[in-house]
């Protein structure tokens, strides 16, 4: 997917017409300046050096990529899974405005030390996703003992068969599956 170049024109139309919405829905991200972007009423700039805005649960979709009913869904089933192992699982939707593709990897690392996920960060898992930058990432605690490797082979596996057609969800469903079952059985409690 080709991300869309929109003029300072184009962008300040836009920032108007979605100032009406913006009203209905608290999680609306508004471009601002260059290298900024407004969510929740603060603005926040670009690869979050700032300051990270808070999780909104297990499930922070800043990108729209998932229905009410999905984050629903997901947060109930990470819920779950923490209750029975102790391993918390924070999911994070990042849209072009908060990051870019090369900078991805820390802008995700930066969300995971500032929300702490894991207790002390250690028995924690990040997994950030943006559709527009056609990029993904696994943070994992270092108290989990997954390597980078075995992460790797969740996403190609996992992951990004459902994300390469546009499918957040299922994709989201299926490596999250999987990424439970290898913690469940490198014995994550």
């Amino acid at each position: 997917m080709q991300p869309i170049k929109i003029g300072l024109i184009g962008l300040l139309c836009l920032q108007a017409s979605m100032g009406a919405f913006a009203q209905e829905k608290d999680d609306v991200i508004v471009a601002q300046a260059p290298g900024s972007f407004s969510l929740h009423g603060q603005i926040y700039h670009k690869h979050f050096k700032d300051a990270v805005p808070p999780a909104s649960g297990y499930v922070t979709d800043w990108e729209n990529l998932f229905t009410d009913d999905q984050i629903a869904h997901l947060d109930s089933l990470i819920g779950n899974f923490e209750t029975k192992t102790g391993v918390q699982i924070a999911v994070v939707t990042l849209d072009s405005s908060m990051s870019s593709k090369d900078d991805f990897d820390s802008v995700v690392l930066r969300v995971a030390n500032s929300w702490q996920v894991g207790r002390d960060s250690s028995r924690g898992v990040v997994i950030g996703v943006s559709g527009a930058l056609g990029v993904m990432r696994i943070q994992n605690g270092v108290g989990l003992h997954m390597t980078d490797a075995e992460t790797q082979k969740i996403v190609d596996a996992d992951f990004l068969p459902a994300y390469d057609k546009g499918q957040f969800y299922q994709g989201t469903i299926d490596g999250l599956g999987e990424l439970m079952t290898r913690l469940q059985s490198a014995g994550a409690r």
